[in-house]
């Protein structure tokens, strides 16, 4: 449905170079028309088709005009004239309308209109008529009217002044009439000429008129009618040849002008059909090219997000080879100290050791006064037996000494033992230790083979760092490039689909001739 806008009093002006085309079926609805049309309508292209030009009227305009219009149209007559027509928002434009019926044969599929720029004195000229028809038309009588798109008084005057300005027809008769005044005048003047004699002139000068318009006029007739079925765009029209000359070269260019236009039309057509299938063929390819982009473009995503996880797992690790380096560095200090404690027990041990033997030495020292003391006693006992009675008190002496020399080799004897035990587990400790201090130099090694290890981790992970940032870059660098593509894609299909409706427009316009008899032209969809 379509919303009448009330008319602003604002001229637009019109399109300079442009030329209005579009195409009516027989009831008048619009089934085609060219951006030029749709741009000054104001009106979108899908409001436009199917609806009348009905939809462009003014209110300015009187009925009579679009009356005459449809009535020359449907007798199969060109129609020309100015026109105001309403813009969508009630702007108005003047232009020139030429509108022809066109044909299949004797019949009429559909009418093309061709408006363009109206002079500036033609639209002076119309505009006041117009009104005062508009004015007679709400007054209810007609003193002017259209006939065939020209602006005619209708009145006494009007008709007196047409008969005063006759046609070709009537100039043809009345300059035969002149030719034969002189010859009348004379017979009349000699008493030649009597009342049936006039009568036979003047029926004669009748017939020879009939028959000379008839040479004349119908040739002429018949190749306006041509003119205007090329004209209407059916170039498959033959154009009739045989009359007699000037009419026949009329009709020579006629049928070359044809021949003409319809070899231009036909290369365009086929430019237009290789231009149209490229098109197509754009418009694929771009399609292709577009989901090729996007599954590019979600691919350098997962790309992107899989080298974000790499570089934080690679980070994570190289974080924690820091860490395991610091912790093997504190390790190797506790090694290194345990080492020092166990060099400092081994000492301690060998210092034992040194120590014990020394006892040793002392104890047989020891057992060696004992037993030089239990001889001593026994010898004392010996005298002291044969003292008597005097050496009795020597010999409780000498018993008690000996009784303390034999206590005293008993404890030197489990001294030795005990030192012997000693030395045992000294020497075992001593063994213990030695082990311990080889396996505190193992794990020395080991735990400086780890820190090495672990520096050489922290390099690789910041080497890898390094690549995977160089990635990072190429990655992001394609995705800059995937977005510059997807960016041209777009363009490239705004281009193309700029160029597919190019395309089909100017196919409409080729559409408006026909070639060949069994062609269909856009008025017949």
């Amino acid at each position: 449905m379509h919303k009448n806008v009330s008319a602003s009093g604002r001229e637009a002006p019109f399109p300079a170079g442009q030329t209005l085309v579009s195409v009516t079926d027989p009831q008048g609805r619009i089934v085609y028309c060219n951006p030029a049309f749709v741009q000054l309508s104001g009106h979108p292209r899908e409001s436009l088709l199917g609806a009348t030009h009905g939809l462009l009227r003014h209110p300015d305009m009187p009925r009579q005009a679009f009356e005459d219009l449809w009535r020359t149209l449907q007798s199969g007559q060109p129609w020309s004239g100015i026109l105001k027509n309403r813009r969508a928002n009630g702007d108005h434009v003047w232009i020139r309308l030429n509108a022809t019926p066109m044909r299949q044969g004797e019949r009429i599929t559909g009418y093309l209109a061709v408006a363009t720029e109206p002079s500036r004195e033609s639209v002076a000229q119309s505009e006041p008529l117009y009104r005062r028809m508009l004015e007679e038309q709400q007054q209810g009588r007609t003193v002017h009217a259209l006939a065939e798109g020209e602006i005619l008084r209708v009145d006494l005057w009007g008709r007196l002044g047409r008969a005063l300005r006759p046609g070709l027809r009537g100039q043809l008769a009345l300059l035969q009439g002149l030719a034969l005044l002189p010859a009348l005048g004379c017979a009349q003047a000699f008493g030649l000429m009597s009342l049936w004699t006039g009568l036979a002139l003047l029926a004669g000068l009748g017939l020879g008129t009939l028959a000379q318009q008839r040479l004349l006029l119908g040739p002429l007739v018949r190749v306006t009618d041509d003119a205007n079925r090329l004209a209407s765009g059916d170039l498959s029209y033959k154009v009739a040849v045989g009359a007699q000359e000037p009419i026949l070269h009329l009709q020579l260019a006629l049928r070359r002008l044809s021949a003409n236009v319809r070899a231009v039309v036909m290369d365009t057509r086929a430019g237009i059909d290789q231009v149209q299938t490229a098109a197509h063929e754009i418009a694929s390819g771009n399609l292709d090219l577009s989901a090729r982009t996007e599954s590019q473009a979600g691919s350098l995503e997962e790309t992107a997000a899989s080298v974000a996880q790499i570089q934080a797992t690679v980070q994570q690790t190289a974080d924690q080879a820091v860490q395991g380096a610091t912790q093997a560095d504190r390790t190797a200090e506790l090694a290194e100290r345990s080492d020092a404690a166990v060099h400092a027990v081994v000492d301690s041990v060998n210092q034992i050791a040194q120590a014990s033997r020394r006892i040793a030495d002392i104890i047989q020292v020891v057992e060696g006064v004992a037993f030089q003391t239990n001889i001593l006693a026994l010898n004392a006992a010996v005298e002291a037996a044969r003292a008597g009675e005097a050496g009795r008190g020597f010999a409780v002496v000498a018993a008690e000494v000996r009784s303390l020399a034999q206590r005293t080799t008993t404890a030197a004897r489990e001294i030795r033992s005990l030192i012997n035990s000693s030395n045992e587990c000294v020497d075992a400790g001593t063994g213990r230790t030695n082990e311990a201090r080889g396996r505190m130099e193992e794990v020395l090694g080991a735990v400086q083979g780890l820190k090495t290890l672990l520096g050489e981790i922290r390099h690789a992970a910041q080497e890898q760092q390094g690549g995977i940032r160089q990635i990072n870059d190429a990655v992001g660098h394609l995705d800059g490039i995937t977005q510059q593509n997807a960016a041209m894609v777009e363009q490239i299909a705004a281009a193309a689909q700029s160029l597919q409706g190019q395309v089909d427009e100017v196919s409409g316009s080729m559409r408006l001739f026909r070639l060949h008899p069994g062609d269909r032209t856009v008025a017949e969809g």
